[in-house]
């Protein structure tokens, strides 16, 4: 699913300094916020770290198997 901005949404992206994959990636592993008017996520600082700890167990078994 693509996310479309209106121009408010672009400037306060632009406000905040958001690159242009963040907001992927804030929807992809933050938590889904209730909200009947909008789709809102929250990347809290549980969801960084379960995240962090996943990619690393991923680097850490990719070294293991290099060359396999």
């Amino acid at each position: 699913m693509s996310i479309r901005f209106t121009r408010h949404g672009h400037a306060r992206l632009r406000q905040r300094g958001f690159r242009s994959g963040d907001v992927e990636l804030i929807r992809r592993y933050g938590t889904l916020i209730d909200d009947d008017n909008a789709e809102v996520y929250l990347l809290r600082e549980q969801d960084a770290a379960a995240e962090i700890a996943n990619m690393k167990h991923d680097i850490q078994r990719l070294e293991r198997l290099r060359n396999s």
